[in-house]
């Protein structure tokens, strides 16, 4: 690992390095807020610690993040909703810390402009956005970013400063996603047209060196205008040096697969580009090692070039957390463990996510439930009134990338605040779309792609990839379905339509009839998805149901104050449809054996792997299944 301190400077030889994290959603602490206890785990307070060591190896160091940094974890949720006029968390640790620039993610424009005012005030940071324009009339969202920035960095020895060219982009469908707040306030530019505009502006005015926060993932597939994953493009252009990536939550370059057709192609796409991508939640810190020399150019003018590069994600594992983080954070941590205790209801039953992705289940089942009591009284005596009203929602804590204990697991008896956070980790609002039933089977065949495609008499085979994101997974209560998976599905992660004839959702029903194409129903989803979040089919502004703002979070807690016996189980939802000789094989958390006894599946444990994930074997052909 590079870090070994210089020992005297080459006059025309620079080392810069640029550290870098992304998608830290408030991960600040090392700290399980649901179960109440410290972990092992990432945060940003080890990532501190590693930082502060490799500053030592290089003549100048810049520190950078690249987005969705004030939004995920409860010690940042419990500061964005109440604007108390302290300095925020997340904005503490990364002023403690020393980050020469931060640039804005889509998950900063889910608080609203005066929680992101509020926040962002007490940055001693650029804060920096290049494609998205306030054009508020009266001046919301104005002045809360640049859209770059020029940071001289002294090299020592008498060799003076490089002057560092920062830009940052993000998607532009942020605007949509989050339409409540931003349609009016905020207009949104394509990602490559304003990372050329940036780079051009930047070497005019004299940087030596251009390094892109592209919050946007990595992609091999050829340039399209507004395309979500560009950063690929993005580090392809001329006047790019180094470029961040993030948005996506994956890793590059990735040890594991250092050596797989994909990294190389994607390599190869940025154009022999330095380029790191350093996950989700602090678990990684990228890090790019700029080697570069000084020469003459054709006017005689001395400039510095990069001569070669180093590219590496360092995992802040066995890192001991800052103290100087620690202690400015101590405060919140204090204030967001009281509120977590705060009685808000109770529970009849043991509530959890480790079957969501294979049963209609409670949690997902509170949520729709929630939401749904919520808008009853919304649209009483209105004009929607008797149109059918359904509720969409998705597992969000279901394992993947965050890890085993990554699940819901609330048991019976007095519920604590904490579980209303559990059950909904990010502040969404209620959306609610008015859709026709073939916008409906659309909605649910996008859905059920989170899953693979199963044959009959083949052991071993996967339900699902953990790596696939869970909030790709919805589902709809107030009908009822059934998913047939040794069908192809009708839909690719990004929203296309790949087999537009395909069909894995069947026998939708409601009130035991079928679904008419052109019947119509109210879809009570969140904000994020109703504004086009997860490029989910049908969507479109025009279906948008005008409603006062309503926090799923208040939602869950409100239906949760009632007294609560385990879900209504008159409102109808889905089941796999039974499949002749179909096995396949899931993985949960380890803490799923404790509520085996509450589970009517046809399943057979497996082993638990080191990570605490256990797999279990689901058996499709069975009695429990619907012909």
């Amino acid at each position: 690992m590079p870090g070994s301190p210089k020992v005297g400077p080459e006059v025309d030889k620079a080392h810069v390095r640029v550290l870098a994290t992304t998608d830290v959603h408030a991960k600040l602490l090392a700290y399980d807020y649901f179960r109440n206890r410290p972990t092992d785990g990432a945060s940003l307070a080890k990532l501190a610690t590693l930082i502060e060591a490799q500053r030592l190896g290089a003549d100048a160091t810049l520190v950078v993040d690249n987005g969705d940094f004030l939004q995920g974890g409860p010690i940042a949720e419990m500061a964005n909703s109440s604007r108390s006029g302290g300095i925020h968390p997340v904005i503490a640790a990364m002023n403690a810390i020393g980050y020469g620039a931060v640039g804005l993610g889509n998950h900063e424009f889910d608080l609203e402009e005066p929680s992101l005012r509020d926040a962002l005030k007490a940055a001693e940071f650029p804060v920096l956005c290049s494609n998205l324009d306030a054009r508020d009339t009266q001046g919301r969202y104005s002045d809360l970013w640049e859209s770059r920035v020029l940071i001289p960095l002294t090299l020592g020895g008498g060799r003076g400063s490089i002057n560092v060219g920062i830009f940052s982009v993000l998607p532009p469908q942020v605007v949509d996603w989050n339409a409540s707040r931003l349609q009016g306030a905020v207009v949104g530019c394509d990602i490559l047209q304003a990372a050329r505009s940036q780079v051009a502006a930047l070497l005019a005015e004299g940087a030596d060196l251009v390094v892109a926060l592209a919050h946007s993932g990595l992609s091999t597939a050829p340039y399209g205008p507004d395309m979500e994953k560009v950063a690929s493009h993005v580090a392809a252009l001329e006047g790019v040096d180094a470029l961040i990536a993030g948005h996506v939550h994956e890793c590059f370059p990735s040890a594991q697969s250092a050596d797989s057709a994909l990294e190389a192609e994607l390599r190869k796409s940025v154009n022999g580009k330095p380029v790191v991508m350093p996950g989700a939640m602090a678990a990684c810190l990228g890090q790019i090692d700029l080697y570069l020399t000084q020469a003459e150019n054709a006017s005689g003018r001395k400039k510095w070039c990069v001569e070669k590069h180093e590219s590496v994600l360092l995992s802040g594992n066995g890192a001991a957390e800052s103290p100087k983080i620690v202690g400015a954070l101590k405060a919140s941590q204090d204030e967001v463990l009281t509120e977590l205790s705060r009685v808000v209801g109770e529970l009849a039953h043991p509530v959890f996510s480790y079957f969501s992705m294979v049963k209609d289940d409670c949690m997902t089942r509170i949520v729709a439930e929630a939401k749904m009591s919520a808008l009853r009284s919304v649209f009483a005596g209105t004009e929607f009134e008797s149109l059918p009203l359904l509720a969409s929602t998705t597992p969000s804590r279901c394992g993947g990338r965050a890890g085993a204990g990554n699940y819901v697991d609330l048991a019976s008896g007095p519920l604590e605040a904490r579980g209303i956070a559990e059950l909904q980790p990010y502040d969404n609002f209620v959306s609610v779309l008015q859709i026709t039933g073939s916008d409906l089977q659309d909605w649910l065949e996008m859905s059920a792609s989170f899953y693979n495609q199963l044959e009959p008499r083949k052991p071993g085979q996967r339900l699902f990839e953990r790596d696939v994101p869970s909030y790709k997974r919805e589902t709809v209560f107030g009908v009822s379905y059934a998913i047939d998976l040794t069908q192809p599905a009708r839909f690719d992660a990004s929203g296309t339509r790949i087999n537009p004839e395909a069909q894995r959702v069947t026998d939708l029903l409601w009130q035991g009839r079928d679904v008419a194409p052109d019947q119509r129903f109210l879809l009570a989803t969140n904000d994020f998805r109703g504004g086009g979040g997860g490029n989910f089919p049908g969507v479109d502004p025009s279906k948008i149901v005008r409603i006062p703002r309503i926090s799923v979070r208040d939602a869950i807690g409100r239906y949760l104050a009632q007294p609560f016996l385990g879900g209504d189980r008159a409102i109808p939802s889905w089941t796999f449809r039974r499949m002749k000789d179909v096995s396949a094989v899931f993985e949960t958390g380890a803490g799923s054996r404790k509520h085996l006894d509450l589970i009517t599946l046809p399943l057979e444990p497996g082993v638990e792997s080191e990570d605490g994930f256990i797999s279990f074997t689901l058996q499709l052909d069975h009695d429990h299944w619907p012909a």
